[in-house]
């Protein structure tokens, strides 16, 4: 028991009790067994080196660029020697302090933290230095220890380096690792802790997070199961975890960084039954993917109960990939949210799994944005009720009920089995097949220059379960639309329409297209069916293409009734008594063919080609076409395209302008059908788009105004930027009709706006434009005056923006004939400085400006000092003989030339002044008075900042 003050030497003792206040002072101290510490001890850029172990009973431990090895425990803990020779550990007013950058603490064994005092200067500090552990580490908040006894923060690191398995257990959440660095042991696992951040790529045996936590573009590999109570942002990095991963509470922002989970996720609380079971509820726990480099990939089980719905601040998912192995489950039940998982924007799904998927949405709230494919997807999915909003490939489902609104976008859908429409559909020049049946049961279908085949039924009907527990039909709030020449809807097997709503532009709307039927077809109208939920008009055309005669019933007639009907294939006997139950337009025979060829588009660009699609049916196959081209004012037609069997024709029209395009088709027989279509043909898309300035100050916003020229109008703009250090441009703002876009700069450097210009039929025009936003630092100082009187003061406004803030502010001056300055201020924060001229003459002055980088910007001012405006004009004289002239001669000095003069005079007797000559520049006048009196003569002096000074005279005038 003894107090060593400090050390001039390296010592070594073989047990060591202290007490008091000792500094290692540089030296190296070897404990051969153990160390207790008492009192306090304090590192300063020393060597501490314990064999065995090291117990800080009490005191202060302050490394302070020391380095410090235990090669036992490491125990901030009080003790208790029992009478059985046992000790107990306990709580301790210890403390330990890291704070220097060379701190280095190695514990070999395992390190108890069990203090009173938490963290602070005074307390427990921890802020920089290595903590180094090769065993166990436990911090231990009961018995009245501090919950933030180990709050580590700063720089300070942490790094395993044990041989075995080594246990981390936190048993507050106030305390915690701040930096985890380059550790070389795997096998940690990590029962409860708290990492802010990580310093290396590491690899845990399981991990109970909580706190705060940045991955920090490191890899993060957790080979069992990891649970999340905190938030996480992976921030560019990557966490792979080959368990499951259950996120009970917290944020997860995956912030363009990648979750690999090889088991099951579950955004989900953990709980126990009364019988000790594992449960799962719902969560306060948010998942957010807003950038396009976000990457979740899971390979078991995904399960998403949140309390909390879609927004900025909570389940918020705009961008990125999630990849699918497993089932997909979002829960609504014990009060979950029904948007907690409402994908939208960019974000995208793709399903991977090797055997069958099921997916379920409780919430029709919640659904997937954009549906991928690719090489490795999985056709085996069955979507047993979700939300798709658009295909992004080509893709293959088992079947899907779907609701909210889909999109093809062009892209090739195929379900394998059957398929339920509950919502909105928009094949919008896409291809929808199913293998099965398709009953919509609500909801709109626009096929919108699409393609539909559907092997087996369609319905538009909804369906319920009878008494019996039979699939019943009824009506529906569904709709079909077609509207646009290239509609096809395909139906293999029999056709069935009954819904609530007629005709019209937003319910049953069939105004062109073709509806093909090889089966039955049956409008129906019982159970509230609208009499008119299939009127056809326009140019919708309907071809029944099976060689067995079909079944018609339109129940609806004259209200539901077909436009234009063709029949391919029935012998004439069955044509006349099909054609005589139905009502109809126009009807062409099995032997009259019916063109219905059309335009793909209406509008081009010049130079471009406009593409003819071929399509006829009935008289007698194969057909041939040839195309025509006319001035829509003129009556003459010219060949474009001779005869071909062609599917589509590409022909070019250069001039801009409209025409009329007339398209014949030839069958076998010799029949000539023809139809003509309009073309307009427009200047090519330009995009004009600019920005107010190339130049741009931090803080301000960057102005985009958006313009275009040609094509086919109607623009839509879409903006992104990026730093030129970057390769990826983030979108600002999505396709809007809106020119102008304010873009707010965050950081300063180069950067790159790119404006994207779409007209109407699709053409995408880019333009880059390069902008810089400044930071740097800038001198806005201002004077009150640049022109002041001798005797006043000139106040300087020191100010400045950008650099790193903290600004100081110096003030110098000189007159503009002299070469040295003298100085008003020195660097000081004082902002208003003031200046008074000794002498009237002009004046450099010079203010400077500095950051707390230590950068300057001068900037210079000219300031003018005069003396006040003295009145030196005069009378010639005082007195004079009627008849006699006098001269008023006008003069002045100082003020701010140049002068102006008004001479005036009156008799001494009277108030009114005359004006002899007013506000002129002369400088003599002469006055030649009309009576034997007294005058008085005033001449009024002005300079040019309208200064006036008086002076009067007094003339004798006798005779």
């Amino acid at each position: 028991n003894a107090r060593v003050s400090s050390l001039d030497s390296a010592v070594t003792v073989t047990n060591f009790v202290q007490y008091g206040n000792m500094t290692l002072n540089g030296q190296k101290l070897t404990v051969l067994e153990n160390l207790t510490q008492q009192g306090d001890l304090y590192g300063d850029g020393g060597t501490l080196l314990v064999n065995g172990n090291y117990t800080q009973v009490n005191g202060t431990l302050d490394i302070n660029g020391a380095d410090i090895t235990v090669n036992g425990n490491y125990r901030l803990q009080s003790a208790q020697e029992n009478e059985d020779g046992t000790v107990t550990y306990g709580t301790t007013y210890g403390v330990l302090k890291m704070n220097d950058a060379n701190d280095h603490f190695t514990i070999g064994g395992n390190c108890y933290i069990q203090s009173y005092y938490g963290d602070g200067s005074s307390y427990n500090d921890l802020f920089d230095g290595l903590l180094e552990l090769k065993g166990n580490f436990y911090q231990i908040s009961k018995k009245n220890a501090s919950g933030s006894n180990f709050n580590a923060m700063g720089q300070h690191r942490v790094i395993f380096t044990g041989k075995t398995k080594q246990v981390v257990q936190f048993d507050s959440d106030a305390s915690g690792f701040h930096i985890v660095g380059d550790s070389t042991n795997k096998n940690v696992a990590l029962t409860n802790a708290r990492i802010d951040r990580l310093g290396a790529s590491v690899t845990f045996l399981r991990y109970a997070q909580y706190g705060n936590m940045n991955v920090s573009g490191h890899t993060l590999t957790v080979t069992g199961n990891m649970t999340q109570r905190g938030n996480i942002s992976i921030d560019n990095g990557m966490i792979k975890v080959g368990g499951s991963y259950t996120q009970t509470n917290g944020t997860l922002d995956l912030n363009g960084g990648t979750l690999d989970v090889t088991g099951s996720y579950r955004l989900q609380s953990i709980g126990t039954d009364d019988n000790g079971k594992t449960v799962y509820g719902t969560t306060y726990g948010v998942l957010q993917m807003n950038n396009a480099g976000d990457h979740m990939i899971v390979g078991g089980d995904c399960y998403i109960q949140s309390y909390y719905g879609e927004g900025g601040g909570y389940n918020d998912l705009t961008n990125g990939l999630l990849e699918l192995k497993g089932n997909f489950y979002q829960l609504t039940k014990n009060g979950a949210s029904g948007s907690n998982f409402n994908a939208k924007d960019n974000h995208k799904v793709k399903f991977i799994g090797t055997a069958k998927q099921t997916v379920r949405f409780d919430g029709s709230g919640s659904g997937f944005n954009i549906l991928m494919a690719g090489m490795n997807a999985n056709s085996n999915v069955a979507i047993a009720k979700g939300r798709i909003n658009s295909i992004g490939e080509t893709a293959v489902l088992a079947s899907f009920t779907q609701y909210g609104k889909l999109n093809l976008n062009g892209q090739k859908l195929t379900i394998i089995g059957n398929f339920v429409q509950t919502g909105d559909v928009n094949i919008n020049g896409g291809k929808l097949f199913v293998k099965g049946n398709y009953t919509q049961s609500g909801g709109t279908l626009r096929l919108n220059g699409g393609r539909i085949e559907v092997s087996k039924n369609y319905r538009l009907q909804s369906t319920k379960i009878d008494s019996d527990g039979q699939t019943v039909y009824t009506t529906t709030y569904g709709v079909l639309q077609m509207t646009n020449p290239a509609d096809y809807f395909l139906v293999k097997g029999d056709c069935y329409v009954q819904s609530y709503y007629g005709e019209g532009g937003s319910y049953n709307d069939l105004s062109n297209g073709v509806l093909e039927l090889k089966g039955d077809f049956y409008q129906l109208c019982y159970d509230g069916g609208s009499r008119s939920n299939f009127h056809a008009h326009g140019q919708h055309i309907t071809v029944f293409s099976d060689t067995n005669p079909h079944v018609i019933r339109v129940e609806g007639q004259p209200a539901s009734s077909f436009n234009t009907v063709v029949f391919t294939t029935m012998t004439m006997y069955d044509y006349q008594k099909a054609t005589s139950l139905i009502h109809y337009n126009a009807v062409h025979e099995p032997n009259d063919p019916l063109n219905a060829s059309y335009l793909t588009s209406h509008t081009i660009v010049t130079g471009s080609k406009f593409v003819v699609q071929t399509r006829s049916f009935g008289g007698h196959a194969p057909y041939a076409y040839a195309v025509y081209y006319g001035r829509n004012t003129e009556t003459q037609f010219h060949l474009l395209q001779d005869y071909t069997a062609a599917d589509q024709i590409a022909l070019p029209l250069v001039p801009v302008g409209d025409y009329i395009i007339r398209i014949d088709m030839q069958d076998t027989e010799g029949h000539i059908s023809s139809v003509y279509e309009d073309l307009k043909v427009v200047k090519a898309l330009e995009n004009k788009s600019m920005l107010d300035s190339a130049e741009v100050r931090l803080g301000q916003d960057i102005v985009v105004r958006c313009a275009a020229e040609g094509g086919s109008g109607e623009y839509q703009y879409e903006v992104s930027l990026r730093n030129t250090k970057d390769s990826k441009f983030t979108l600002v703002r999505d396709y809007s009709a809106d020119s102008l876009v304010r873009i707010p700069t965050q950081q300063e450097g180069t950067f790159e706006v790119l404006i994207r210009v779409r007209d109407t039929f699709g053409k995408v025009v880019k333009k880059k434009i390069a902008v810089t936003v400044d930071n740097s630092l800038v001198n806005t100082s201002i004077l009150s005056s640049e022109a002041v009187r001798l005797g006043e003061s000139v106040t300087i406004y020191a100010s400045a923006d950008g650099g790193t803030g903290a600004y100081t502010y110096a003030a110098y001056y000189k007159k503009a004939t002299a070469s040295n300055w003298s100085t008003i201020q020195g660097y000081r924060d004082n902002s208003m400085i003031t200046f008074k001229p000794g002498a009237a003459v002009m004046y450099d002055v010079c203010v400077k400006v500095r950051d707390s980088a230590g950068k300057i910007q001068k900037l210079y001012f000219k300031v003018s000092v005069t003396k006040d405006l003295v009145n030196q004009s005069s009378v010639s004289a005082s007195s004079i003989q009627l008849g006699e002239k006098v001269s008023l001669k006008g003069a002045a000095q100082y003020g701010t030339g140049p002068y102006t003069y008004t001479y005036q005079y009156k008799k001494a007797s009277t108030n009114n002044w005359l004006n002899i000559k007013a506000d002129t520049t002369a400088a003599s006048v002469g006055l030649k008075p009309a009576s034997a009196v007294a005058y008085d003569i005033r001449i009024i002096v002005k300079d040019s900042e309208n200064t006036v000074v008086e002076k009067t005279f007094t003339l004798n005038v006798t005779k």
